[in-house]
């Protein structure tokens, strides 16, 4: 049926994608609430109401899984503008009732823009008419750690979930991966009915479910070694820092954690958490700084525009000092990678420039930037170097530097010029403003960059101590210093900028900055030096300070906050390694429910054979998973023994899975040719000696026979379930079992061709069996009964070569007159394939007492010569003596 009006939903509301008509109703009779800003005016918040003209859907919203990425059923939407509470409401609460959340203990929600859509989430739930959340359920909402960082700095510890008990470390971006696989159905539906588009993505959630589901364990047990990896390393950060704080220290900060979280979790106020973020006053960010003129002028009515193009430029000089700082790396230690990674850097600041220069023209049609002389940039490192100086001592002895390069092209900015145009005296007051803020900013990082490598001086002295080889060979402080040459690189910036702009003099707390500046804090990681009561604090620790108790604050949160940070992210560690190894056996407990439920369907009344054939195929699949996954987690140390004390009737012994686990994919084979090899003997030893056994023996005998080769056939099941094609079946094992499921293990005939098979050689006869129940059967002195366990311990000890036919006395027992022409025959073959084995194995260890030979020969003249060498020098070492005594 054409048209998007008349199209038929065959499964409308029953995958993925919500019910389209109560969707519908619960958009044309709710409203979408204007609220105050909370943080940030983000791009989601500020284009929800943005609409596209001639689009029936401009994107969609969904819910899944933070953990393991799978779609909620029933939780995805279209949306009609842009990212409105109104549709992230509907598939909310749907996600809720579609996976039953109502039975949890509480729910953990993650969304780019959670510190504005949680502050009116009830009250928006009790107004909608289609909207259904339980009142008792608590729900605690987080952003994710790529977006939090985009958000007001309060942010950070109000919703991450590194700071959020319980959370694991979960990410809270899974969806962005999960797009981007949806994003090649893009162009399918595109102009497809909405019918057959929602049908459609119905279809693609529903396959990456199940390749999640599939690739589980996998993921699994990557995680659970990742979270023991982690939590080592989080460990021993933490005793490092710990062991430097005081019993005064770890008692308030652990108080002020264990409170602020307990009102966070019971009271909702995430206001609590700000003890997590320093407490002394803070510095007005950019992007606050940016906020502020771009609301002056279009309160002024002024030009437009003008202060994002001025802050874009700040930003370009910046890329162009972390690009010199890429072209000193790759000149000192070149890579391709490196060599590529600064060519593309190279290409976004061209076109950032070139965009500037665009945007420029559109701003100021009058002004001619070319004919302007510009002021360049002097790119001399800044020394922060701890111990001797090994930076350039010039701009001259930088030989990675290339003027011609876009890094040195003077970027259009009103510093830059010696001369201002007329038109720009308005952006050098702009200019200011955005210099200052980034020469706070700069010294800001600067001084938790030096705090934080005095922390880690303090927990090891050496680094502090040693010479300038040793410490830069600790990973840790050279990520520090590198970050801290960056950001004394931007503070020069900012102080060039207000030095061309005329306004460094109302500035002078911004002094020049030198090498003595930099150093790490010695009351922090030395406080019994001499002389430390009378060292004096560089000034830039002085800048924004009133009272010299107040420097002591400053230091004393930055030790707070880093302990903090730090337990939090062992503790985050430590509940995913418990999350994980939890879920380990979940997974396994799931998989044995699918395969209960699908063998339910099989016993239910009315089933016809197709569909009873088709349960028992899905009950073998999740068992196979299960089998799979618990032998698997077993080999890292997961938790399997619940699992399999479930239901008996359907689940493996605990113990023989364990037995298994231990083998690998050559020793399964190996143990499965040894059970072929088995197998193949009893048979030999049935077709000699079956005329001799009563009726009763014959049966007992063939009852063991089977048992023989369904232990077998097992471990089959196990290893080809384990490592798939990698596993050959042995064919006797093949034919055995195809005989045993026809009853067909007491023909004489059937045996014969299984154990005189010529074209399989890796299941061969061998001399012995450990515990061979079957050559003196009749007088019961060996227990037939054999398990998996079993089986591998005999394979264990089995002593390996082929048969003798004088030991097993095979002959005498043949009973010749009673076979038949075609019994003789097929017993020839087997004799002349033992024979051939044997001579084989002969040619082969009198090849390998030749090599050995060989090699004896060899070192008896290597031995020699060694001889002679050892008497010649003796010989001369005496000689020189006597000529020296004499």
């Amino acid at each position: 049926i054409g048209g998007s009006q008349n199209s038929v939903r065959l499964g409308d509301g029953t995958g993925y994608m919500v019910a389209s008509a109560e969707y519908k109703d619960h958009l044309e009779q709710t409203s979408e609430s204007v609220e105050p800003p909370t943080c940030y005016e983000h791009r989601a918040v500020a284009d929800k109401n943005k609409s596209k003209k001639g689009y029936d859907s401009t994107g969609l919203v969904a819910v899944a899984c933070a953990r393991h990425g799978c779609f909620a059923p029933c939780s995805c939407a279209d949306m009609q503008k842009g990212e409105r509470q109104v549709n992230m409401d509907f598939v909310m609460c749907q996600a809720c009732q579609s996976t039953n959340a109502e039975a949890l203990p509480g729910v953990l929600f993650a969304y780019d823009i959670n510190c504005q859509y949680c502050v009116h989430f009830r009250d928006r739930i009790a107004r909608g008419q289609y909207l259904s959340f339980p009142a008792s359920l608590p729900i605690h909402f987080l952003i994710g750690l790529f977006h939090v960082h985009g958000h007001k700095e309060e942010c950070l510890a109000r919703f991450a979930p590194t700071y959020f008990p319980g959370a694991g470390m979960t990410s809270g971006e899974i969806l962005e991966s999960l797009w981007s696989q949806l994003n090649s159905a893009a162009n399918i539906t595109r102009s497809a009915t909405l019918a057959n588009r929602s049908e459609t993505l119905d279809a693609c959630m529903a396959d990456i479910n199940w390749r999640k589901l599939q690739s589980m364990a996998g993921f699994l047990i990557r995680q659970r070694k990742r979270a023991v990896e982690e939590l080592a390393n989080a460990e021993e950060q933490f005793r490092q820092l710990d062991q430097t704080a005081s019993v005064d220290q770890r008692t308030s900060w652990s108080k002020q954690m264990e409170d602020a979280n307990k009102m966070r979790m019971s009271e909702g106020q995430t206001t609590a958490m700000d003890v997590y973020n320093p407490t002394n006053e803070r510095i007005e960010p950019k992007i606050a700084v940016q906020i502020r003129l771009m609301r002056e002028e279009s309160q002024s009515n002024g030009l437009l525009g003008v202060t994002t193009w001025l802050s874009a430029g700040i930003s370009l000089q910046e890329l162009h000092l972390q690009i010199c700082h890429m072209a000193e790396a790759h000149y000192r230690s070149p890579t391709d990678e490196r060599g590529l990674e600064l060519e593309k850097k190279r290409e976004v600041a061209l076109r950032k420039l070139n965009e500037l220069h665009s945007e420029a023209l559109t701003l100021f049609p009058t002004t001619r930037l070319d004919g302007l002389l510009g002021h360049r940039i002097s790119l001399h490192d800044v020394c922060t170097c701890e111990d001797t100086c090994i930076c350039s001592a010039s701009e001259v002895d930088q030989p990675w530097a290339d003027r011609s390069h876009v890094e040195y092209t003077v970027v259009p900015l009103p510093s830059s010029f010696r001369t201002i145009p007329p038109a720009w005296t308005d952006l050098r007051h702009r200019e200011e403003a955005l210099r200052v803020t980034q020469a706070n900013e700069a010294l800001e990082l600067l001084r938790a960059d030096i705090g934080h490598k005095s922390y880690l001086y303090r927990a090891n002295r050496g680094l502090a101590t040693g010479k300038q080889e040793r410490t830069r060979g600790y990973d840790a402080i050279n990520s520090i210093e590198r970050s801290m040459k960056i950001n004394a690189q931007r503070y020069k910036l900012a102080r060039w900028g207000l030095e061309h702009l005329d306004a460094l003099e109302r500035y002078p707390q911004f002094r020049p900055l030198h090498r003595e500046h930099t150093k790490a804090v010695t009351a922090i990681y030395d406080t019994n030096k001499p002389g430390q009561r009378t060292d004096d604090l560089s000034w830039i620790w002085k800048m924004n300070v009133k009272k010299d108790s107040e420097t002591y604050n400053y230091l004393h949160e930055v030790y707070r906050i880093n302990w903090i940070r730090s337990i939090s992210i062992r503790d985050r560690w430590k509940e995913e390694l418990t999350i994980v190894t939890s879920e380990m056996e979940w997974y396994v407990r799931y998989m044995y429910f699918r395969k209960e439920r699908a063998q339910g369907w099989a016993a239910a009344d009315g089933v016809d054979a197709g569909q009873k054939a088709y349960a028992y195929h899905q009950a073998n699949m999740w068992s196979s998973i299960a089998i799979h996954a618990a032998t698997e987690f077993s080999r890292v140390g997961g938790h399997i023994g619940h699992p399999f004390r479930l239901s008996p009737r359907f689940m493996l012994p605990h113990a023989t899975v364990i037995t298994l686990a231990k083998l690998d994919s050559s020793s399964l084979q190996n143990l499965l040719q040894y059970a072929s090899s088995r197998a193949r003997a009893i048979g030999l030893t049935f077709v000699t000696n079956h005329r001799t056994f009563s009726d009763a023996d014959r049966a007992e005998y063939i009852g063991c026979f089977s048992n023989e080769i369904l232990v077998g056939a097992y471990v089959l099941g196990y290893a080809v379930v384990l490592h798939g094609d990698a596993i050959t079946v042995p064919w006797a094992l093949r034919k055995l079992g195809h005989a045993l499921t026809q009853e067909r293990l007491m023909d004489v005939t059937v045996l014969l061709e299984t154990a005189g098979d010529h074209g399989y050689q890796t299941d061969e006869l061998l001399e012995f069996y450990a515990g061979d129940w079957w050559t003196e059967f009749k007088s019961r002195t060996v227990s037939p009964t054999v398990s998996v366990a079993k089986l591998v311990e005999y394979w264990r000890t089995q002593s390996r070569s082929m048969i003798s036919l004088g030991r097993r006395n095979i002959l005498d027992l043949a009973n010749l007159p009673s076979m038949t022409h075609d019994e003789i025959y097929c017993a020839r073959r087997v004799a002349d394939d033992a024979l051939r084995q044997l001579e084989l194995e002969s040619e082969q260890a009198i090849h390998h007492l030749n090599d050995v030979e060989k090699m004896i020969i060899e070192t008896t003249i290597v031995s020699e010569n060694l001889r002679a060498l050892v008497e010649r020098f003796t010989r001369d070492r005496r000689d020189d003596l006597v000529a020296g005594n004499g």
